[in-house]
């Protein structure tokens, strides 16, 4: 990864309030409407951080409809709460460019939607924009639209948001540009004008960043390869995430003391805390805390593991992780005479531990196992996962078995968790 992807992607990790998806920064735009139709007091600071989050923040492509609205609630708040028609216009103008008519919200009122038609009258002369990479981004997005133009672009001025995939990371950056004007996008070398014809033109303030002419000479680069349908791309993780999760589980246990055998049911609660941390290469840490060994029952549930692992491109959609393990192995004591519910024991045991995660959307399944001290353990589990940023709810399942040298537990249950991305 460049100097610049690296740098890049850590001031976007450490600046951004929150890194919410194409679907939740939607709901964050339709939510402030009304209250920017009502001019709602104190709201400014909102609506800096929606243009904020919009422009470096959020996880995938971004509906133009939503850059734009962002643009006119800016330009509406002036308008009705601010009486500023300065600001209002500059604003009217940067969604102009965007999306032109489309832009309009009628919640605004007429005073709002005529003076977006005034902003439209003007025939702004348009604007280049340079988008160069040193290595060519698996995925390159202009304004909410998938885009394969590399090099110098004629558009309309206003305000634009370029986003690209690069190292398996969302970056992306917004420019404004003056009619005529000229701005550069990418850690690539600006593009030559190849003709000597191509002459500054416009304002002379603007000096060498005002390009016009029809650009002769521009090298047509390839259009850069979409590594995956759009159903496999899941949202970029942040560094690190902490589910706290409960369930509980049901357990048929197979076991004998030598002499005597024994085939019953057992209900076990249990609670689990996992923590990751790294993107494309992770630390994972779990522990799980089930109820102890009694009669009736055995501890099944009661494990510590810390794991390395490597999540896979594109999109993160899975995971690979093993590393050490420490458990408790269940047996059951001998009966002096016969009961209706033995006692079983346990015996602390060491191992190792590995799983495969695969992710498709807000849905995720599990394959993993562990062996400790000749016991083997097998687990599959599944879940769905419902974004509330900055924190996501998630319902699964999951279903093990463990097998010692003559005895056999299968459990199954459901599980509930909070997770947490930081």
């Amino acid at each position: 990864m460049t100097v610049f992807l690296l740098l890049t992607s850590l001031a976007w990790a450490d600046d951004c309030p929150s890194h919410p998806t194409p679907e939740r920064f939607h709901d964050k735009v339709e939510a402030v409407k009304e209250r920017v139709a009502f001019a709602e007091p104190d709201l400014i600071s909102v609506l800096q951080d929606l243009e904020f989050v919009a422009a470096n923040c959020v996880q995938g492509p971004i509906l133009k409809e939503d850059l734009s609205g962002v643009l006119m609630a800016r330009a509406a708040y002036a308008m009705l709460a601010n009486g500023d028609p300065t600001e209002a216009d500059i604003y009217l103008w940067r969604a102009a460019g965007l999306a032109g008519a489309k832009a309009n919200e009628p919640l605004y009122g007429p005073d709002v939607a005529a003076a977006l038609i005034a902003v439209l009258a003007d025939d702004a002369h348009p604007a280049t924009l340079d988008i160069t990479f040193r290595w060519d981004p698996s995925v390159l997005v202009l304004d909410g639209e998938v885009h394969y133009d590399l090099g110098l672009n004629d558009i309309a001025p206003g305000w634009h948001v370029v986003q690209w995939r690069a190292e398996d990371v969302w970056l992306s950056e917004a420019v404004v540009l003056e009619p005529g004007g000229y701005a550069h996008v990418g850690d690539g070398s600006p593009t030559e004008i190849g003709s000597g014809d191509d002459e500054p033109a416009g304002d002379d303030s603007l000096m060498v960043e005002v390009r016009t002419g029809d650009r002769k000479g521009r090298e047509k680069k390839e259009r850069p390869g979409i590594t995956a349908p759009p159903i496999f791309y899941v949202p970029i993780e942040s560094s690190g995430q902490l589910v706290a999760s409960g369930g509980y589980h049901i357990a048929q246990a197979d076991v004998s003391d030598g002499e005597t055998s024994f085939t019953g049911w057992m209900g076990l609660p249990e609670g689990r805390l996992r923590l990751r941390y790294g993107r494309r290469f992770r630390v994972l840490a779990e522990v799980g805390m089930g109820p102890p060994n009694t009669e009736g029952r055995a501890a099944l549930l009661n494990r510590g593991r810390v794991m390395v692992g490597v999540a896979g491109s594109p999109s993160w959609t899975w995971q690979l992780a093993a590393g050490p393990v420490v458990g408790f192995t269940p047996g059951m004591l001998p009966m002096t005479e016969p009961t209706e519910s033995p006692t079983f024991a346990g015996d602390l045991a060491y191992g190792a531990a590995g799983e495969l995660s695969v992710f498709v959307k807000s849905v995720d399944f599990r394959v993993g196992g562990a062996w400790l001290s000749g016991a083997i353990e097998p687990v599959v589990s599944g879940g769905y996962t419902l974004d509330l940023d900055p924190i996501g709810v998630r319902v699964g399942a999951e279903v093990s078995a463990l097998q010692l040298e003559q005895d056999r537990y299968v459990r199954g249950g459901l599980t509930g968790a909070v997770t947490w991305g930081f």
